[in-house]
């Protein structure tokens, strides 16, 4: 190498590390110019190019030369390795990460990254197979081992899973220590003790793990359960006296003996098999009076229609988008659908479609209406639902509340009613692999996409179920 082009590709190398990626490229390609077989320019413009998620076909094309002219870089193979699997090559993907580890890769945050893509194209075990390589390599690296730990989870590894789980705290410092004194995590005694037990992540963990508090209050003196506001009417009158249930927001001030996050509960409790989740349902219970008011002014909806006995179907199309959550903002466009992507469901005849959603999304349902979408069959109250305890009342009045993977499966879910979600292909690992139902709850539908961001054939399995659904029912009636 002259000591020109070692010059330029110093510069350039400095350049994309500190992410000035057009620079950087411009050098790399005056390298070539001067030198089109320069093996160091070859992999790194097609790196940059990987990076920057551009010209993928021609970034292989650059990787591949590279290797050609130098076989025995072994990360190089890593990164063609990354390339092919952004280009669906999943095959050779593998064999090029398979080669690289076998002549000693061993960064493990690369071999991660490549295990998250898997997962991404849907290749789920060996998304598994290469985070535990991943976590060989570096047993010290909490993130990994959390990766692993929902890996593990996903494939209904539950005593793995829940064990490696802990790892998070080793990421999420600031909320491992916001309570103090000691976790519970199932080994110590609770006899005659007070344990606080509060939300750690989303709200559909809340209504998930929430079933696990009665389990615990069997086991000590007191238990406090601390719970979102919003929720706080509804678990307050579901969780069994004498629990003690307090608004989390407003930090109150308690004794206890020991604390754990509701999300831990499953390791304390030890639930290692599907026969040891508590599967009791519902195990949520919507207010009676609330419920009945809404039963009333269905009701009274119904005699202004056309169709006395429709099928009372609730709907949410779109997660909650959090700009202040990272992996929020990650998930929720592979998640979220449009409300007009449900157009099949509106073919189905001998049904109404109340809506549930809330948040921004909810706009797009009087833009629907607009749009011409029948206005006899479709109800928005949702500037009554102020809490989740109004949302699970008119919830208990559906025959089928349909929903993308928002906290209203749980809730649905959680006060018995039939539920029908629809799934990501890559979908949370609570969801598992391969199957319909759910360990979580016996209501419970999945209905998976089988391809990436393709709704159109998961809404028109739905569609096909709603109305033969709607069929039988109607002939009943």
């Amino acid at each position: 190498m002259s000591t020109s082009i070692q010059s330029l590709l110093l510069s350039a190398v400095q350049l994309h590390q500190t992410n000035q990626l057009n620079a950087a490229q411009d050098i790399y390609r005056q390298v070539l110019q001067i030198d089109p077989n320069e093996p160091d320019a070859l992999h790194l413009l097609g790196l940059l190019f990987y990076q920057q998620n551009i010209h993928l076909p021609l970034a292989q094309d650059l990787i591949a030369q590279s290797l050609q002219i130098r076989p025995s870089e072994h990360f190089v193979h890593a990164n063609h390795a990354l390339v092919l699997l952004r280009l669906k090559d999943i095959t050779s993907a593998r064999q090029c990460m398979d080669q690289a580890l076998r002549m000693g890769f061993s960064d493990s945050i690369v071999v991660w990254n490549f295990a998250l893509e898997l997962a991404d194209c849907g290749q789920f075990d060996a998304n598994l197979h290469y985070l535990h390589i991943a976590a060989a390599l570096n047993p010290f690296d909490a993130l990994i081992q959390w990766g692993l730990a929902m890996s593990e989870l996903q494939h209904g590894l539950f005593e793995q899973g829940w064990r490696r789980h802990e790892a998070r705290w080793q990421v999420n410092t600031a909320k491992a220590s916001e309570f103090s004194g000691p976790r519970w995590i199932g080994d110590e005694s609770l006899s005659g003790k007070t344990i606080l037990l509060w939300p750690e992540q989303g709200l559909g963990d809340v209504l998930q793990f929430c079933r696990y508090a009665p389990l615990v209050q069997k086991l000590a003196g007191k238990v406090v359960l601390q719970v979102p506001r919003a929720m706080h009417a509804l678990l307050a009158r579901s969780m069994p006296a004498p629990m003690e249930v307090l608004v989390y927001e407003e930090n109150p001030q308690h004794h206890y003996d020991y604390q754990t996050s509701l999300m831990s509960l499953p390791l304390a409790c030890r639930s290692f098999t599907e026969a040891h989740i508590p599967h009791s349902s519902p195990y949520l219970m919507p207010d009676p009076t609330k419920q009945a008011q809404w039963q009333s002014r269905i009701h009274h909806l119904m005699q202004s229609t056309s169709e006395s006995k429709p099928l009372k179907i609730g709907i949410v199309w779109a997660g909650g988008f959090k700009k202040e959550d990272p992996s929020n903002t990650k998930i929720d466009p592979f998640r979220s659908l449009r409300l007009t992507q449900f157009a099949p469901l509106l073919e189905v005849l001998h049904t109404h479609f109340f809506s549930l959603q809330k948040g921004a999304p909810s706009k797009q349902w009087q833009a629907a209406l607009d749009s011409g979408w029948p206005q006899a069959r479709m109800t928005d109250w949702t500037s009554d639902l102020h809490d989740w305890d109004d949302t699970a009342a008119l919830a208990a009045n559906m025959d089928l509340v349909i929903s993308c993977d928002t906290s209203t499966v749980h809730l649905s879910a959680a006060i018995g009613k039939p539920t029908w979600m629809l799934s990501r292909l890559n979908g949370c690992w609570r969801w598992q692999l391969n199957r319909e139902d759910s360990p979580w709850y016996p209501t419970l539908r999945v209905f998976a996409q089988t391809e990436r961001l393709n709704w159109e054939s998961v809404v028109q399995r739905v569609a096909t179920e709603l109305a033969q659904l709607s069929q039988s029912t109607h002939v009943r009636s």
